[in-house]
């Protein structure tokens, strides 16, 4: 029951269930009769403690006490009234005991509190104690004349009772519970005859009406779900395909861009082996000139030391004629014109090889620069890749799971099931319900 009245405080809650204010309080007269002090004591308590603020234990304990003391004696319209404000006003572990008391009394019947009974073993998966109890209850309904005041509220528990019954035997969803509660239907018929017969009809066609509509929207939402599925997993293969040809075009790319590099820098290999050559050369003709540049130096000095010679020591007696030193002139003159002309050809080989050098330089910072590129170009495809097939790896996963979904695991199937399942889809308790239902069962025992 516990389980009961912890919902039926979140509907109080929910609701915000109030009861009209009367400017003046009931006024009870010392000739009235026992019942109409008992259906005015119990209005009482309810408008006093059911309001839209929180009423402290103090007051619902002193309005208790009030009607109580007006009725005499504790009453089981009473103690549901009172069930129904602790509940409303947090006080559910004393709330409790008042609704079980109001359950037991055989005399009078407060039927919307046996029912709670029932409905609190269905709940708690007694089902065995709950098929007994509608069949008491049935019992019990069958007994109430069509003329007692009572029939009316006999002929709304009826209507429960055939709801009950239906949503055993199927939305409950357990196989023996349903054979169980289909054996026992024809005896709650025969206990309740034609007097409640169409009011228990007329329950059991709402569960299944509830029920037909429900599979309905289940179906529909499952194969909303499948369609939506295979959307989902055609864009996801369809983009899995995509990114399958972006990678492979990035790839692609990056190689032809690579080897357009490596081309390139083959070149320049080529250029810079062509200009080493060229050094080399003119370092060798630079070598060999200076070899010369000495060769003609010393020629030089020796024509110009004997020519000198004569001419400085002229007692010194010497066969050198006139002729060999004009010819000895002629050949310092061209020893030193081809002097000139090696030392020239020396500046020129110098000149030429710093050009060399610099165009050389030129070249290899190009090529420097032209691995930086192949480099970071090679870089920036690699991390293009990777994400590509991280992507791939996510869009893989993302279609395994898609594959690996069925409508039993989508949350709005599983929402429509657990309604289905759901005893408050088929009996929904609501305070306002209740608390219409204890009033008019109090006012009908006023009636003559």
């Amino acid at each position: 029951m516990r389980q009961f009245h912890q919902q039926l405080l979140g509907c109080l809650l929910w609701s915000g269930l109030t009861l009209p204010l009367q400017s003046t309080p009931t006024v009870l007269h010392a000739g009235d009769s026992p019942d109409v002090v008992i259906a005015e004591s119990v209005e009482t308590l309810l408008r006093e403690t059911i309001r839209d603020q929180v009423v402290g234990e103090t007051r619902l304990t002193a309005a208790y006490d009030s009607a109580q003391a007006e009725i005499g004696n504790p009453h089981p319209f009473l103690e549901y009234a009172y069930g129904l404000a602790l509940a409303k006003n947090f006080l559910n572990d004393r709330a409790e005991k008042h609704f079980e008391n109001a359950a037991r009394s055989g005399k009078p019947l407060v039927l919307p509190a046996r029912e709670d009974a029932i409905r609190n073993g269905i709940l708690d998966k007694k089902t065995d104690e709950a098929l007994e109890g509608l069949v008491d209850i049935s019992a019990t309904l069958g007994g109430i004349s069509p003329t007692s005041p009572t029939f009316a509220d006999a002929q709304v528990s009826a209507e429960w009772l055939g709801r009950i019954m239906a949503y055993l035997e199927g939305p409950y969803g357990d196989l023996q519970t349903a054979r169980k509660a289909h054996k026992n239907d024809p005896i709650v018929r025969g206990f309740l005859g034609k007097a409640l017969e169409s009011q228990y009809k007329a329950g059991r066609s709402e569960t299944v009406q509830i029920q037909l509509e429900l599979m309905k929207k289940l179906a529909f939402v499952e194969q909303k779900v499948r369609n939506e599925k295979r959307e989902d997993l055609d864009q996801t293969n369809e983009r899995y395909v995509e990114v399958a040809q972006e990678q492979e075009s990035l790839r692609k790319a990056t190689t032809e861009k690579l080897d357009a590099y490596q081309e390139e820098l083959a070149d320049l290999d080529t250029k810079l082996e062509a200009m080493e050559k060229l050094y080399e050369q003119s370092l060798a003709s630079e070598q060999q000139l200076s070899a010369a540049v000495a060769m003609t130096t010393l020629e030089l000095q020796s024509l110009s030391r004997l020519q000198n010679f004569g001419q400085t020591n002229p007692q010194f007696p010497s066969n050198i004629s006139g002729r060999q030193r004009f010819r000895n002139s002629v050949s310092i003159q061209e020893k030193q014109a081809e002097l000139v002309v090696m030392q020239l050809e020396q500046i020129r080989l110098l000149e030429s090889r710093r050009v060399v050098v610099g165009q050389g330089e030129a070249l290899a910072r190009r090529r420097q620069h032209m691995l930086g590129n192949a480099d970071a170009a090679a870089g920036q495809a690699s991390e293009q890749l990777a994400k590509l097939e991280s992507w791939k790896t996510r869009l893989e996963r993302n279609a395994a799971e898609l594959s690996s979904q069925t409508p039993e695991t989508s949350s709005l199937v599983q929402g429509i099931q657990r309604r289905i399942r759901s005893l408050n889809t088929y009996d929904p308790r609501s305070v306002d319900s209740l608390r219409d239902r204890l009033i008019a069962i109090t006012q009908a025992a006023v009636q003559p």
